[in-house]
């Protein structure tokens, strides 16, 4: 192969690597903004989350995960969890909303050490109330920020390997430049 054909080879795969981004961009943000999020929601360990009464004292970031074996979801978590003292700085409560089993979403917790509650959402109750099913058993990969009255103000669709969103939700929370 000629140097020229591996450098237009390299450059295709580059553009071809770019298009979920891309779609995600233009396609994912934006929707859903002004569906409500249910006002309560039970943890898979049981804890009742009166989401109102927390969002008076801090900002909610729901992060939907697609299912609970999905890699690129745990990784998800991981790099959020990563950044966890720079979203604390900007006053950031996270919830994570995943299809079920119940077992598999403990499983998911414990694997990721993710340390915000995790809710299983039954028959997809609130993912297809928020346009995020995506199959009988999966949920759209998002991340959303509620207002204080849960409805949504920002959303970002779609997840992969080369795409997670956290950037674009640091960018929006802005908690660089948090005082």
């Amino acid at each position: 192969m000629t140097d020229g054909r591996r450098k237009n080879n390299l450059f295709t795969l580059k553009v071809l690597s770019a298009i979920p981004l891309v779609l995600a961009l233009l396609l994912g943000q934006g929707r859903n903004e002004g569906e409500v999020f249910p006002s309560q929601v039970v943890s898979v360990v049981g804890e009742s989350i009166e989401l109102p009464a927390l969002a008076e004292k801090m900002t909610i970031v729901v992060v939907a995960v697609k299912a609970t074996w999905c890699p690129v979801c745990q990784n998800q978590l991981s790099r959020i969890k990563d950044q966890l003292d720079e979203f604390r700085r900007c006053n950031v409560t996270f919830l994570v909303l995943s299809p079920g089993p119940r077992d598999g979403i403990l499983k998911l917790q414990e694997s990721t050490g993710f340390p915000y509650p995790f809710i299983e959402d039954k028959n997809l109750t609130i993912a297809r109330s928020l346009g995020l099913q995506m199959t009988a058993s999966e949920i759209q990969p998002a991340i959303l920020i509620l207002n204080p009255d849960m409805t949504i103000r920002w959303v970002q669709k779609g997840r992969n390997i080369l795409y997670y969103g956290d950037p674009e939700l640091m960018e929006v929370l802005d908690c660089s430049n948090w005082i």
